[in-house]
């Protein structure tokens, strides 16, 4: 069972780390930091580091008092040992979450939330990380929170980080989301054509002229006409993204 100056620590280091994170809630930097993205991988994989010497101490590699009791191969780690393993993941994290708010700079509101998306993906485990080293309960759960420790800062060193690269990134995101969408299209067209034993050409030409039931309604056929002309606006619309994504690469 952990002691209250050791529950005390871990608290206030998950604090801190929140706090570190909130700073987006705020104003924009003043000035852009220096290094880019350079810099920026150092931080990352310094707070790779600092983590996997927390796992590696529950583990027993890094403690000079080894038990059984947490499960094999984990360590009772002696307070002191706590407090510095705590207090390097807390500082590297917030060198790190400092340093990417610094490209708010001039960022539009885009650019700052995606920051604080990516800086949450790694503050997030990383308080998860100092629970799970209170709780001095094997290596099993300090190694799940590393591993999302370790891929968030992967994460958070491809991110844009200026407004432009941001922008295209969402352009992407939504490519990929329109190729997914004629996908399920395309897939419907097909169904549609087999359930009504109509051919490509017949297809054609009752997307472009329908046939109505004497009412002004257009009848089932004419149905599958728009899921073929949804398609290709939907193809239409992945093609200028792409073009888009093209010109500003």
């Amino acid at each position: 069972m952990a002691s209250p100056a050791s529950s005390a620590t871990v608290e206030t280091s998950c604090d801190t780390l929140q706090a570190a994170l909130d700073v987006f809630n705020g104003p924009n930097s003043t000035r852009m930091p220096e290094g880019g993205r350079q810099r920026l991988n150092d931080l990352a994989e310094k707070h790779k580091q600092a983590a996997a010497r927390a796992v590696l101490l529950v583990s027993g590699g890094g403690s000079s008092s080894s038990s059984s009791r947490g499960g094999v191969g984990s360590a009772v780690v002696r307070p002191e040992e706590l407090r510095g393993i705590i207090s390097s993941l807390e500082q590297s994290a917030v060198a790190l979450v400092s340093y990417c708010h610094g490209f708010t700079a001039c960022a539009g509101p885009s650019l700052k939330q995606s920051l604080k998306q990516l800086c949450t993906a790694v503050i997030k485990p990383t308080q998860e990380l100092v629970e799970q080293l209170l709780r001095n309960g094997g290596t099993e759960g300090p190694r799940k929170a590393f591993g999302l420790v370790w891929g968030g800062c992967d994460e958070l060193v491809r991110g844009p980080l200026d407004n432009k690269a941001c922008l295209f990134r969402q352009l992407a995101d939504v490519m990929q989301a329109i190729k997914g969408a004629k996908k399920e299209l395309d897939e419907l067209c097909e169904a549609s054509r087999q359930e009504l034993g109509i051919d490509a050409r017949a297809e054609t030409a009752t997307a472009a002229h329908g046939s109505c039931n004497g009412n002004g309604i257009h009848n089932g056929i004419g149905g599958t006409g728009v899921a073929v002309t949804a398609a290709a606006v939907a193809e239409g619309v992945a093609a200028q993204a792409e073009y888009l994504l093209a010109r500003g690469g």
